[in-house]
């Protein structure tokens, strides 16, 4: 039979997402899962769908929730397999073998599965992303991997906790980094895409950046303060790395000119000191 998994599948006023989600979930080839749908409330006709594809559904709830990781959460607490994999509506597997590749790569050594993802934007461009096979520092505090193209072992909710409701965008950032950083989880990477990701969701607009950014701040320094010096550089890193031409040279000019002040102080200070020193002679 091979490990049961839950997929896990919320939704919100998008009745097109869903069925496409929910079309992609039914055709795996690997058929021990159980599907999970949490829909908000929706009033587009997205609960009708819960009635057509019932026989698919193992639990389905529509009913006001109090955001997207408050829904997750519902999805943690209904599920029964090993392995949870969300697929949110708008979201799909990359293909109908995905669930197999996940049972093919299953042992006791690792407890997060993590593959490639194909973005897919509102006007059907995509975009490959590509993730690296060894995980470091630099990944959690730079960039994320996919909760879509990923099978997290149910049981990390169980023992370290659900998705922080409080969060509005970061919440799944924050539990993959505290799995890898605090708690030694061990992460295994799928050569493969394994999704295909919505990026007309909230955690992709870019209006939306600056709050990705404060949650991100508050989260390092309230939960990881030891990593707070390095999360900055990073960060830093990340900024020089976007500007033009043009900003590079006007951030190097104002580096400079911070160096040199540093620079003069201290020659300031030394000069004092040796007056000092001679006067006493």
């Amino acid at each position: 039979m091979g490990v049961k998994f839950s997929i896990v599948t919320i939704n919100y006023n998008n009745r097109k997402g869903l069925e496409q989600t929910i079309e992609s979930v039914i055709n795996q080839k690997y058929d021990n899962f159980e599907f999970i749908i949490i829909d908000g409330g929706s009033n587009d006709g997205s609960a009708e769908l819960l009635n057509k594809y019932e026989r698919y559904i193992s639990y389905a709830v529509s009913e006001k929730d109090d955001g997207i990781y408050n829904a997750m959460n519902k999805g943690i607490r209904a599920a029964i397999g090993e392995y949870i994999v969300f697929m949110n509506s708008g979201d799909q597997f990359y293909d109908e073998f995905v669930l197999l590749k996940y049972q093919e790569n299953i042992c006791d050594n690792y407890q997060i599965y993590y593959g490639n993802a194909i973005g897919v934007n509102e006007d059907n461009g995509l975009k490959d992303i590509f993730y690296p096979n060894e995980l470091n520092l630099s990944q959690w505090l730079y960039d994320t991997i996919n909760h879509q193209a990923s099978a997290i072992k149910r049981s990390l909710f169980l023992t370290y906790g659900f998705y922080n409701e409080q969060s509005k965008i970061t919440a799944d950032w924050q539990f993959f980094t505290k799995m890898y950083l605090l708690h030694q989880v061990q992460f295994k990477y799928i050569s493969s895409f394994l999704a295909k990701i919505d990026l007309n969701g909230i955690s992709s607009d870019p209006s939306f950046s600056i709050l990705q950014q404060q949650e991100r701040d508050n989260f390092i320094q309230l939960e990881l303060p030891q990593f707070w010096k390095e999360y900055l550089f990073m960060r830093q890193v990340r900024f020089y790395k976007y500007m033009t031409k043009r900003e590079r040279k006007i951030y190097r000019i104002k580096q400079n000119r911070m160096t040199s002040r540093v620079f003069k102080i201290w020659i300031d200070f030394l000069t004092l000191f040796t007056r000092d020193e001679i006067k006493h002679v």
